[in-house]
This record gives structure tokens, C-alpha cells and sequence, in this order.
């Protein structure tokens, strides 16, 4: 009997123990998830203060910047932040590149992502994911009832130089069975053609890339012609809003010269 109720008193210290260290885990997690809350909130409101500040004084902002991403893999939460960054700043086009494909195969998550972060219902924000290409001059929804909109496009490869090989040969093509004059073809069709496949989404003005190393890996070689490279001046891991705001001051200095 002896040995039995000491088991018993074993048994439920060891119940307790464990009851104890749950209840410990969970309120652990609870703080970590109010101070990550708090420090997000602090975060935007440190954002906000000094986005004013810095647009006060820039003479211009781009209207489609573009992220390159290199040998990095892509962190959803942390790319997340230059679609907000660049809405809260009047950016109305942003697209990332990445030469390896991860982003646009994780392309769902990341709109969860961003779905989930959002806290205010009168941005929208737009997926070209979301719409299928077409030939029928594919515009995107307009902008009813929003004060602030953003499109986000997420490109790769093959949406550079395969876009280019594709409407060679339609051009090719509508030429040698009369559809199509020589003469018809100039950069202004070429222009309108590609614009197209890219739901009329207008060139860059301003691309970015992690790191010292700038190195463009097949991005849109006919729509970067007077786009300004500038580094973000840091890893991927170590991004903050400040980067982006010194990235706007930078490009904010820069004069575009165009060919004849």
C-alpha cells in the first residue's frame, strides 16, 4: 500500500511538472507574440513619421520599382515589406525578380502573407498572378472606391527574354504570310506588344538588389533601357524601412538621360 500511494505522489508531481511547464511555454509565447506586435506597431509608426519627412523633400518618386533578388532565397515576410513600404509611399507598381523561380512558385503564400498584414481596407492591392495574359489588350481592375492601390508583379525568366523570342516569331511569322509589313515593325509595335504581356504595367524607373554585386540575371532586357540601378545596401535578412527610405532619397538625386 506503502508503495503504491507513493507512486501515486510520484505520478502527480510529475502531472504537475509538466502542467506547470505548459502553462510557462504558453504565456512565453503570448509575450513574444504581444512584443512582436508591439514592436511591429512602433515599427509602422516610426515608418509613417519619417516617410513624411523623407517625401517632403524628394523632387520625385518612381512609379514602378523593381526588386532583383540574387543567390538569396526569398523571405515572404520580409519582401512582404516593400509592397507596403512602396504603397504608403505613392509607388504604384512593384514587381520582384527572381532568376530561380522560388518566388513565383510561392507566389499563393506570399499573397496570404500579405492578405494577413494588411490593416488598412482603403489600399488596394493587386496580383497579376491572380489574372491570366491575353490578347485582348488585358487591363487590370480599376481603382473604384481606394484611396492608395499597388500592382504586384512577380517575374522570372521567362518572363524576359522568352517574351522577346515568342514575339519575334509572331512578327516573323505575320510577315512572311502577309499579315505583317516590314516596314510595320518599329519600336513603337514592339513597345505595345510587350506591354500587353505585361498587363500595360509601364517600365521601371528605379531597380534594387541586395548586396554590392549588381547583376541584372535576364531581367526584361528591353524594358530596363532607362531604368536606374540602385543597391539596397544590405542582405535580405538585415532589411529595414530605412533602407528603402535612403533607396528613394538616391534615386530622388538621379537624372535620367535619354538616347535619341
Amino acid at each position: 500500500v506503502l508503495l503504491i500511494l507513493c507512486h501515486t505522489i510520484v505520478d502527480f508531481c510529475v502531472q504537475i511538472y509538466w502542467l506547470k511547464t505548459w502553462i510557462m511555454m504558453k504565456l512565453k509565447n503570448n509575450n513574444l507574440l504581444i512584443s512582436d506586435k508591439k514592436t511591429q506597431n512602433i515599427d509602422n509608426e516610426c515608418f509613417n513619421k519619417n516617410l513624411k519627412l523623407v517625401l517632403s523633400n524628394l523632387t520625385k518618386i518612381p512609379k514602378h520599382i523593381v526588386v532583383i533578388l540574387g543567390p538569396e532565397v526569398p523571405n515572404l515576410r520580409i519582401l512582404s515589406n516593400f509592397i507596403f513600404w512602396s504603397l504608403a509611399s505613392g509607388i504604384n507598381y512593384i514587381s520582384f525578380y527572381d532568376h530561380q523561380g522560388i518566388l513565383k512558385d510561392q507566389h499563393a503564400e506570399m499573397y496570404k502573407l500579405v492578405e494577413k498584414s494588411k490593416q488598412n481596407p482603403d489600399e488596394q492591392i493587386i496580383w497579376t498572378t491572380n489574372y491570366k495574359k491575353s490578347t485582348n489588350n488585358l487591363l487590370l481592375p480599376q481603382q473604384n472606391g481606394f484611396k492608395k492601390r499597388i500592382i504586384v508583379n512577380i517575374l522570372c525568366p521567362n518572363d524576359g527574354k522568352l517574351e522577346i523570342l515568342n514575339l519575334s516569331q509572331q512578327l516573323a511569322a505575320g510577315v512572311k504570310y502577309s499579315k505583317l509589313q516590314l516596314q510595320d515593325i518599329t519600336i513603337d509595335l514592339i513597345d505595345s506588344k510587350l506591354n500587353e504581356n505585361f498587363y500595360h504595367i509601364p517600365d521601371p524607373e528605379l531597380c534594387t538588389y541586395f548586396g554590392e554585386i549588381c547583376g541584372t540575371y535576364g531581367l526584361l532586357p528591353w524594358q530596363i533601357r532607362l531604368t536606374e540601378f540602385y543597391s539596397i545596401e544590405t542582405t535580405q535578412s538585415n532589411l529595414k524601412y530605412q533602407h528603402f527610405l535612403n533607396l528613394l532619397c538616391k534615386y530622388s538625386k538621379c537624372e535620367q538621360r535619354f538616347g535619341k
